[in-house]
């Protein structure tokens, strides 16, 4: 909805989500939101999010919580940020095809 992406957007101008090896995980609490989910998008062609590390960025990882959602969203956060920092995880974001980056995903916030 048009209010999560405003929150994304603010969230974005605070400081940027760009985790760094070309990955941003941006995120946001919103009362359209009703449950968490996560979103993930690759683009071939990196664009310039003010990466911690400056590099472009070309996998996003989306991530939406309740308003209510503070727990869930720092959880979630967290285990992202732990795989992150392995090249082999980012390279499976990088080059998997839709279904391999699913299981992944799936299998990193399921445990």
């Amino acid at each position: 909805s048009h209010q999560f992406l405003q929150t994304l957007l603010l969230r974005e101008k605070m400081h940027s989500t760009g985790f760094g090896s070309g990955v941003a995980v941006p995120h946001g609490k919103s009362a359209c939101v009703k449950q968490p989910f996560v979103l993930f998008a690759r683009k071939a062609q990196a664009i310039d999010w003010k990466a911690s590390d400056g590099e472009d960025v070309n996998c996003w990882i989306c991530l939406g919580v309740p308003q209510s959602g503070e727990e869930d969203q720092v959880k979630i956060i967290g285990t992202l940020c732990r795989k992150i920092i392995h090249q082999d995880f980012i390279h499976q974001l990088q080059q998997g095809d839709a279904d391999q980056v699913l299981a992944l995903l799936n299998q990193t916030l399921s445990s």
